[in-house]
């Protein structure tokens, strides 16, 4: 009797459980020698032959903040460089530590820097609103890069305001001090620091003619805005008001008429 039986003799279900067998164990041996190097070494490889990061910390500031922007580069399977690249970074807003709006230097593996919101800058103050800091790897002859974008927002400087206290040097003006007074409106922040840099609109109520020298003004480095109030022959109980961001306050000043 035959003890064994070649493939060819065999039953067509035996013939084709064999060679499903055989395939199974070359497959298998291919995933283990793959998974072995750790990355995928196929002809067509990583789509670039790096990634970029890009990240900001806060991503939402008040005017003369800093936002910390960070880069993150690794090569195409995420493993660290063997050599540094060159990275580019643009602001839509914002000012960088070179007092530009642009910086660039080599990254081997992470590189930081501060990005400021200054309404002050030269020759362009920023203003408020959504800013995009982009990075780019360009690479190639052929127009080749990577990218990545990050977003900061450039917060309102009256949107800090928590408290605006408004004083008056006089209670009682008249006649015969051509009816004037010296408004002074403090501005204070969440924290209970003054801030600089803030709009203060002043207005009267009780008063038909009462005007004043200027009824807009920025506070100084003091967090203080003033201003002179005239009544211009209004008379009676005359309410001067200062408002920052979404905050007011007022003051009672009394106008009368010099009797002789």
């Amino acid at each position: 009797m035959q003890k064994g039986c070649r493939l060819a003799g065999c039953p067509r279900w035996t013939t084709i459980f064999v060679v499903m067998l055989i395939a199974g164990a070359l497959a298998f041996g291919l995933a283990c020698s793959r998974s072995d190097s750790g990355r995928d070494e196929s002809p067509a490889g990583p789509s670039s032959p790096y990634r970029l990061t890009i990240t900001a910390s806060p991503s939402e500031i008040y005017p003369y903040d800093h936002s910390l922007i960070m880069i993150d580069v690794k090569n195409g399977y995420g493993e660290e460089l063997d050599e540094p690249v060159a990275v580019n970074v643009t602001a839509a807003g914002g000012f960088f530590e070179n007092g530009d709006s642009i910086i660039s230097g080599e990254v081997v593996d992470n590189a930081c820097f501060w990005l400021r919101y200054d309404p002050d800058h030269s020759p362009n103050g920023d203003f408020p609103g959504q800013k995009i800091i982009t990075a780019i790897i360009d690479y190639g002859a052929d127009s080749s890069y990577v990218i990545d974008t990050v977003e900061v927002v450039f917060l309102p400087q009256g949107d800090r305001v928590s408290q605006i206290v408004v004083n008056s040097d006089r209670s009682v003006i008249t006649d015969a001090d051509n009816g004037y007074a010296v408004i002074s409106a403090t501005v204070i922040g969440e924290h209970g620091a003054s801030i600089t840099g803030v709009s203060v609109y002043f207005a009267v109520t009780g008063g038909a003619n009462a005007t004043f020298d200027s009824d807009v003004v920025i506070t100084n480095a003091e967090g203080t805005a003033q201003t002179v109030f005239r009544s211009n022959g209004d008379v009676g109980l005359l309410k001067v008001c200062g408002t920052a961001g979404s905050r007011s306050d007022c003051v009672e000043i009394r106008s009368e008429k010099n009797v002789e």
